[in-house]
């Protein structure tokens, strides 16, 4: 079967809000939340979300992935399509 592969939004004008937040962070934070979406890339239609706490169900089929950082806390909204 087949994996998933994350696309980020894309604004109208082009622009990628979440790639850009994510790559003014430090390498460090940049590793940790590029990680957890691999994870995400890794995931089949027969294990479609990754389990709690890493990821949550919002509403509907918006989710959120959680990545920490030593006491920071990161959250990155998704949904597959």
């Amino acid at each position: 079967m087949a994996n998933f592969q994350a696309v980020y939004y894309r604004a109208t004008d082009g622009s990628e809000p979440v790639n850009d937040f994510i790559d003014s962070l430090s390498a460090k934070r940049q590793v940790v939340l590029d990680n957890q979406i691999e994870r995400l890339n890794m995931l089949s239609p027969s294990n479609p979300h990754l389990p709690f706490p890493h990821s949550s169900r919002v509403e509907g089929e918006l989710r959120e992935l959680c990545c920490h950082v030593g006491r920071e806390l990161y959250r990155v909204l998704y949904r597959r399509s």
